[in-house]
């Protein structure tokens, strides 16, 4: 703009207002867990008694997302712990929390997600089965299985999870990255 001067307004903002603001800024950094996202506004709750539509407003996300994902924290430390550590996804964990009050129920979805590489979909579709007391689950999970003896050996041979989807025609199969590194990784390892 070759601006020589620029109208600038500065102003020495409160430690709890320093505080508020890095806490806002670190909520919108991309790199941040779920989790570390969920921690994160809820400090802003507690230490700050913003409410969440407010601080929704203050990052620019609609009130459900800022609930959604404060919700998270109620999930069991298995879960917590398999979210962090990037097994499950968000939508794995919602799936989760929406068997609330069972956490026998909770568990055992966990363990089917993690055993069988469920989908979100497959997760939600077992949660719906688990709360109207689907008389036979076992039968549910299985049909919804999507682990053949080969994905168990494309996953250790890429080192990422590989999730096999059936549709009316076949299917697809997935495999999933974090980043641009992990990618070029697995397409090395699929060159071999």
């Amino acid at each position: 703009a070759n601006l020589k001067k620029v109208p600038t307004i500065v102003r020495k903002p409160k430690k709890q207002e320093r505080l508020e603001i890095a806490l806002i800024e670190n909520v919108q950094r991309v790199d941040l867990s779920p989790l570390e996202t969920a921690v994160a506004i809820e400090k802003l709750h507690q230490e700050f008694s913003l409410g969440y539509e407010e601080i929704a407003s203050r990052l620019s996300k609609a009130p459900a997302t800022v609930s959604n994902i404060v919700r998270l924290l109620q999930l069991p430390q298995t879960a917590m712990e398999a979210l962090q550590s990037n097994e499950i996804t968000e939508g794995h964990a919602r799936a989760i929390l929406s068997l609330k009050g069972n956490e026998s129920q909770q568990k055992e979805l966990l363990d089917l997600i993690l055993k069988n590489s469920w989908s979100v979909r497959q997760a939600e579709q077992y949660a719906v089965s688990a709360k109207q007391g689907a008389k036979s689950r076992p039968q549910i999970a299985k049909r919804m299985s999507t682990t053949l003896p080969g994905t168990k050996k494309l996953s250790q041979k890429l080192t990422t999870p590989v999730t096999i989807k059936r549709t009316a025609r076949g299917g697809r199969i997935e495999i999933h990255f974090k980043d641009d590194s992990q990618l070029e990784d697995i397409l090395k390892n699929l060159n071999k």
